[in-house]
């Protein structure tokens, strides 16, 4: 099996259509206001007796309960106990009271007073799992194939053991006894100690690729479970293990039992959140509860309570062993939402799947609007406080700020719906252009060209541009194309303006924005051009940016944000550059800007992000690295799924020899993509699947000092 890959070097600065990035980008320039207190994926979760508890998650994310879950409050972590290039994803948790604690991730915070005061240990790997097994001695499971111990309360870290292989990734250590413990990883790692860690014996491990969790009943009953849809049982405190099948097709994170034959087991696949019960022991499995969201970690609190940690903020409790849920976080909404709009400072509209939303003090509180229908809604616009427009499966009208809604025109099959004021607008469906000077009254339609993916007017209603896509040639050379049109007399008539050849699986433009008569900008899975001349020619691709899905905004001729596969980005001198400056876990879909300060981003999970500095500017933590990569970073390829080509990126904080591998779900070297001395900064590399069969691949990025794996899933 031969895989194809281009890899090349992102330049950073002194180019024009470049971009600036860095690792150590400020969060504080976005606050939430849906859901609260924060939307951040939340990873690990502790508590230390029924009330008190702890959650933890990216971004520096930790929480703290004290009224066992009912609410949460963040905890802040000083600025000046935070390193320079610290990326702030916590994974691992550790409390030993309700007053010290240890949360891990690109190193080991410890705190003695509840989280009001926290000190930082650098462990020179990350950090994935804590467990100590006195007030003194403590342990760690980290990257690259190393577990670290302390001996003196998390003062100091120090490596006991490492396999010298970066490609074992430790995901979980369990401690059954003093002298007895556990530690399980990537690549079939079971690991088994007898004498506190002095050594460390792996234990044979067939048919489970990547191993995600341990679980012990009591000091001879066990449970492993991760990839590949099965899992371990011990019955002799983990010298063997057997197989035992999967309810179905999972990657499974966590298991958990509260009696020896009564369990509980999460599978996040395909971001679901299904929790799984047995009650013969594991030996089989019924689906018990969907959250919704995906689920990273499972927790029994006491007697019919558990609590589960999830994606998007959320924090879910039973209080009945699991036959009921409720989300402990406050939320309007956790649907995607897809649209936002205001009419004052104060007055605001949001879109989603199946909802509406409304403010009028500025977003403090968003409340639920009656919609017509559980319809997919990814347009709303409102020009004043009382009139407005919201596009699902139909495009309705208000008259009265969203109280009742009127149907004005069936949407079936509709690919783009703007208004320009409260009487004009223009709809996109199948292949005919529908126009209403008139508020929807009436609707005159034009035939346009077939296939057309979105159609752009210029507020003067008698330029717009329009494009569609397609492919040509025949496997395996296939070319991905657009085709961009313009109209100069309101869509009676269109010419073609400019062919563009995307290249061998290049992917498409899918969005089209103009801010004049000459300045415009398309936008896609491939990335960013731009035009100063009508349309008629346009510039390169803006290096780094791509996988976008029309989520692109001007707030005036000069100021722009685009969101794409890892993170949003902004431009202040009309798209000639671009700056990351915000990150978030999931995508944000729609923004809005009051004024160049002000303004709102929505996305995925119910997100809600409000910024009053404009978003924020670039911002590095080390004032003397001059945007230079400060850390090690491996991107998650985009776009995943994918068929037949995906990219992948990572940063290298200095020069050194790189090897990037493919890896099937067998663990079997499917391509080794890099294989190189590269130099410090961002690169990229495309891998091409089209030879190999639809399944679960993963890339692992090796240096000397750094190793991580992520997955990616190939589908045909």
């Amino acid at each position: 099996m031969k895989a194809k890959f281009v890899i090349s070097q992102l330049v950073f600065i002194g180019i024009v259509n470049s971009i600036i990035i860095s690792s150590g980008l400020s969060q504080t320039n976005w606050f939430w206001q849906n859901p609260l207190p924060t939307g951040n994926n939340l990873t690990n979760i502790q508590f230390t007796d029924i009330n008190t508890g702890y959650a933890i998650g990216s971004h520096k994310s930790i929480m703290k309960t004290t009224n066992s879950g009912e609410n949460w409050s963040l905890i802040n972590i000083e600025e000046d106990s935070i390193p320079p290039g610290f990326t702030g994803n916590f994974k691992g948790i550790y409390f030993q009271n309700s007053n010290e604690g240890y949360v891990g991730g690109n190193g080991i915070f410890k705190t003695t007073n509840g989280g009001e005061n926290w000190s930082y240990q650098n462990t020179g790997t990350y950090v994935n799992s804590i467990f100590f097994t006195s007030m003194d001695t403590g342990y760690a499971a980290c990257n690259s194939g190393k577990i670290i111990m302390t001996t003196n309360g998390g003062d100091n870290w120090v490596i006991q053991f490492s396999n010298g292989n970066p490609y074992y990734n430790y995901n979980k250590i369990l401690f059954i006894s003093k002298d007895t413990g556990f530690v399980v990883g990537d690549n079939r790692v079971l690991l088994k100690t007898t004498n506190n860690g002095i050594n460390w014996a792996f234990k044979t491990v067939t048919d489970l690729y990547d191993i995600h969790d341990i679980f012990f009943f009591d000091k001879t009953t066990g449970f492993s479970v991760g990839e590949a849809s099965k899992m371990l049982k011990t019955t002799n405190g983990g010298e063997n293990w057997t197989i035992l099948q999967c309810p179905e097709y999972g990657l499974y994170n966590n298991i958990y039992f509260t009696s020896p034959d009564t369990g509980y087991l999460i599978s996040n696949y395909r971001y679901e959140g299904r929790i799984y019960k047995s009650i013969n022991g594991g030996n089989s499995w019924f689906q018990y509860y969907d959250i919704g969201v995906s689920i990273n970690k499972f927790l029994f609190l006491q007697n019919d309570q558990f609590i589960v940690s999830c994606d998007g903020g959320n924090l879910f409790k039973t209080t009945d062993s699991g036959i009921s849920w409720f989300n402990k976080i406050k939320s309007v909404c956790t649907s995607d939402l897809r649209s936002v709009c205001f009419v004052s400072d104060k007055i605001g509209f949001i879109a989603g799947n199946g909802t509406a939303l409304n403010t009028s003090n500025g977003g403090i509180d968003w409340v639920s609007q009656n919609v017509p229908s559980n319809e997919n809604y990814a347009y709303i616009k409102f020009f004043d406080d009382e009139n407005g427009y919201l596009a699902g499966s139909n495009l309705y009208k208000t008259t009265n700020s969203g109280l009742s809604w009127d149907i004005i025109l069936n949407l079936n099959g509709y690919k783009y719906v703007k208004f320009h004021n409260i009487d004009t607008g223009y709809v996109l469906r199948n292949n005919t252009l529908y126009k209403t000077f008139n508020g929807g009254i009436n609707w005159t339609t034009n035939y346009t060209i077939n296939n057309v993916s979105t159609i752009y007017f210029l507020k003067n209603n008698d330029i717009g541009y329009a494009f569609n896509a397609y492919s040509t040639g025949i496997v395996p050379a296939i070319y991905d194309h657009n085709d961009i049109y313009r109209t100069s007399n309101n869509g009676v008539n269109w010419e073609l303006l400019c062919p563009i050849n995307n290249g061998w699986g290049g992917g498409y433009y899918s969005a089209i924005t103009f801010l004049n008569e000459n300045t415009g900008f398309i936008t896609g899975s491939v990335g960013i051009r731009k035009t100063t001349n009508g349309g008629l020619t346009w510039g390169p691709n803006y290096q780094g940016i791509y996988g976008i899905n029309g989520r692109f905004y001007f707030y005036g001729q000069n100021i722009g944000y685009v969101y794409c596969y890892n993170g949003l980005y902004k431009t202040t001198n009309t798209g000639d550059n671009w700056t990351q400056i915000y990150d978030p876990d999931k995508p944000l879909n729609s923004f809005y800007f009051n004024d160049n300060n002000t303004g709102y981003a929505v996305g995925a999970y119910g997100y809600i992000l409000k910024t009053t500095n404009g978003g924020g500017i670039f911002v590095n933590v080390n004032e003397n690295n001059n945007g230079v990569v400060m850390d090690y970073v491996l991107f998650q390829n985009y776009p995943n799924p994918f068929n037949p080509n995906t990219k992948i990126e990572f940063e290298l904080p200095k020069n050194e020899n790189v090897k990037l591998i493919i890896y099937d779900l067998l663990g079997r070297e499917v391509n080794t993509l890099v294989n190189d001395n590269l130099s410090a900064g961002k690169h990229e590399a495309v891998f091409d699947g089209l030879n190999l069969s639809s399944g679960i691949y993963f890339y692992k990025l090796e240096t000397e000092k750094f190793s991580q794996t992520k997955r990616m899933i190939l589908l045909k």
